[in-house]
């Protein structure tokens, strides 16, 4: 097996006598920031259109570059938790989202706007591949809560950014300043994870720990492959959900506030799912049950029936991040130990933001040709069972090294 003398722990003498609660506030407080920088832009995506000039490719790019970048970014945050350690890197990604965040406010600027997006990807690339890697060593005793509430914690972001930045633009006046207002919370963690977890207190110990991906462990490629195809969802559903409800009549603000009930179903389905998997033998009862909810939601919304959106988008939600946080506590209680979580998390993590970068495109192309929400929403109910092919090696017991 091939290594590298690398320095990827923490001296098990560094760890700080800080109270368990606020640890996992601190974890909560930064995934809030996971989620906001991407839920934040499509409710504008016609204000900035019709301001910038840019046509529907230009603007999809803005949800689809942070996405690549996380895809690409995602391969090195192995290594540099390595050199560094995983404190560190997170604080190093914090950073990162906070400048891009703060790039935004000059994002009329030609190219300002794509270059702060895809550099937020490289941030969440840093700080979301490592959740895991940071759970795994940090509470092994408690993987399940601690995963459901990073979890929640990031869609109570992706709430917060999809629900008040069309408010927060009729506020302050500009589209840019309200994206850029995201840039406190985001300080909030940095500042947070740097009083509590102090990341550059200390020596990082060295030792020789292999840096190869878990790629002939078939746990590891079915956790992959749910997570590939749970995530395009995720992402198509961002780019058109709040779209699609405008264009059936709803007003803008309407319509945020529907992906916001998506988004907020989301915090309960992350809370429930993790812990509730962790205390049964076998997690794909579950992830079988969110599949078929998911399905029934987006044929739902598909044919438009006539119920309240909430009933659905709620659901949908629900089931959803059911599944998504379910897998995410799946990669810490699967992997051996710390350095396996961050190697398994970027294996995951590569594959699926390349799966979520190409949703809003082949959704976007599916609209295009067919001029159909039934059409777009029905092709993400089809393609929503998926989900269901990796589950027979999803079994209780395997541990990747």
């Amino acid at each position: 097996m091939r290594s590298a003398l690398t320095s990827s722990t923490e001296a098990s003498a560094e760890i700080r006598a800080v109270p368990r609660w606020l640890l996992v506030a601190t974890l909560a407080l930064v995934a809030l920031n996971l989620r906001e920088v991407l839920t934040s832009v499509p409710p504008l995506t016609v204000d900035i259109a019709g301001q910038m000039g840019w046509n529907a490719v230009t603007i999809g790019a803005l949800t689809t570059l942070p996405v690549i970048g996380m895809c690409v970014f995602a391969l090195i945050v192995p290594r540099l938790a390595a050199s560094l350690g995983t404190r560190r890197v997170v604080w190093l990604g914090l950073m990162v989202l906070v400048c891009s965040l703060a790039l935004r406010l000059a994002g009329a600027v030609p190219g300002v706007l794509h270059g702060a997006v895809l550099l937020a990807g490289l941030g969440l690339a840093m700080v979301g591949g490592l959740m895991p890697t940071i759970v795994r060593e940090q509470f092994p005793d408690r993987v399940g809560l601690t995963s459901g509430m990073w979890t929640a914690g990031m869609f109570v972001g992706a709430t917060l950014g999809a629900a008040f930045t069309v408010p927060l633009e009729h506020l302050l006046g500009s589209w840019q300043e309200a994206l850029a207002v995201w840039t406190m919370p985001a300080g909030c963690a940095l500042l947070a994870w740097t009083m509590v977890e102090r990341p550059w207190a200390g020596q990082v110990r060295r030792q020789r720990v292999s840096l190869r991906l878990p790629l002939r462990s078939p746990p590891a490629w079915a956790l992959t492959g749910y997570c590939a195809v749970n995530s395009l969802i995720f992402y198509a559903s961002v780019a058109w959900l709040a779209p699609s409800y405008e264009d059936r009549g709803w007003s803008q603000e309407s319509s945020g506030l529907l992906f916001a009930v998506f988004a907020f179903a989301q915090v309960f389905g992350a809370l429930l799912f993790p812990p509730l998997a962790q205390r049964l033998r076998d997690a794909r009862g579950i992830l079988l049950a969110t599949t078929v909810i998911t399905v029934l939601a987006f044929v739902t919304i598909a044919v438009n029936a006539p119920v309240s959106p909430i009933i659905p988008l709620a659901l949908l939600g629900f089931s959803h991040s059911g599944g998504f946080a379910l897998c995410l506590s799946l990669i810490s209680i699967y992997a051996a130990d710390g350095s396996a979580a961050t190697r398994l998390t970027a294996m995951v993590y590569s594959v699926m933001f390349l799966f979520a970068a190409f949703g809003p495109l082949i959704t976007g192309a599916i609209l295009q040709s067919t001029q159909s929400w039934t059409a777009l929403f029905g092709f993400l109910s089809v393609f929503a069972l998926a989900q269901l092919a990796p589950l027979p090696w999803l079994r209780h017991g395997s541990f990747i090294t």
